[in-house]
């Protein structure tokens, strides 16, 4: 009977010490995981890393001057940058090529994340409109489908800073080119 007792403990304890285990187990794992990756059940989509591509144009109004940036993904996740630009006074635009490292799409994809940019299809826009100015857009191309955000557009308070960040990104990697 007093075998029976201490193996009956023993099981007791064995299940127990297994349950408090896996709570412990479970608690650090979910404070302990990448909100961004999508391993499993229950996880959620981040659809930043459908990001294929970004454009930033300034330009336009009565100079006629403007600066352009491509930068696009392939499909062997190749980053190139195509800076385009055309000064008021010249006839022919000047057209750069450069690849870049794969940090300058992950770039874009945090400040889209950081800023909430995929909750800005459709934005307010700014009454006053000048006609002859010039303009400045930013298009996020995902694998199928597209925002576009102007300076005309109403941005959120965290997304004040939107158009530099983005402007940063193209300067800085179109310098540092891998090639």
């Amino acid at each position: 009977m007093a075998d029976f007792k201490k193996k009956r403990l023993i099981l007791i304890l064995i299940v127990v010490g297994v349950v408090i285990g896996v709570i412990v187990v479970g608690f650090f794992s979910f404070f302990n995981r990448d909100k961004h990756i999508l391993d499993g059940p229950g996880m959620v989509y981040d659809p930043t890393y459908d990001i294929t591509g970004c454009s930033y144009y300034s330009g336009g109004g009565m100079e006629n001057s403007y600066i352009s940036y491509e930068m696009t993904v392939d499909d062997d996740q190749i980053v190139t940058i195509v800076y385009t630009s055309k000064k008021a006074d010249e006839v022919s635009e000047t057209e750069k090529t450069v690849t870049v490292p794969y940090s300058a799409i992950t770039q874009i994809r945090d400040i889209c994340r950081e800023c909430g940019t995929l909750g800005w299809k459709e934005l307010p826009t700014t009454e006053l409109l000048i006609d002859d100015a010039p303009t400045t857009s930013i298009t996020i191309r995902f694998r199928d489908d597209f925002i576009t955000i102007r300076d005309s557009h109403i941005l959120p308070e965290k997304g004040k800073d939107f158009f530099t960040r983005i402007y940063d990104v193209f300067e800085t990697n179109s310098e540092q080119g891998v090639e």
